[in-house]
């Protein structure tokens, strides 16, 4: 496995633990300029034309997605962390999927599927706006999706 690779099991494990902060973030807004560093190094390859700009692109085309994805997680990560999850609920939440791996992956990688496909983070906050009422018990997994899938 390369270090670039990442199961979805450690991202949804990585996204659970990364949802109900102590504090909100509020740094959903400031994204707009971060980008990951370069994956590819100078080398004899790149001075040929042709590959230099299709690298350059490669690149520019990764560091989009990778950018898109990484706001768009933040935005609903942001969004879970307003205040409007009451805390018997987060717990009782956090210890169901802590106690149940299958529901974890099912809901959590259905979420980071959702916020890849993002190209607004309106539709993030959305999410998290569902997501809440879901953690909250006003909505249960299946209204979620339907909410969901009807926003989009």
């Amino acid at each position: 496995m390369d270090n670039f690779e990442i199961t979805t099991s450690e991202l949804t494990n990585k996204l659970n633990e990364s949802m109900f902060l102590e504090s909100g973030i509020g740094i959903c807004g400031d994204l707009a300029e971060v980008c990951i560093d370069s994956v590819l190094n100078d080398g004899v390859v790149r001075d040929i034309p042709i590959v230099g700009t299709m690298l350059g692109v490669f690149k520019l085309g990764l560091c989009v997605r990778e950018k898109n994805f990484l706001k768009q997680t933040l935005c609903f990560i942001d969004g879970l962390n307003q205040g409007t999850v009451k805390p018997h609920k987060k717990e009782k939440y956090r210890k169901s999927i802590n106690e149940n791996p299958k529901k974890r992956q099912k809901e959590l990688e259905r979420v980071i599927l959702l916020l890849e496909s993002f190209k607004e983070t309106e539709r993030s906050k959305k999410l998290s706006a569902f997501f809440v009422a879901y953690v909250n018990e006003q909505i249960n997994w299946n209204d979620f999706f339907i909410f969901v899938k009807v926003n989009n």
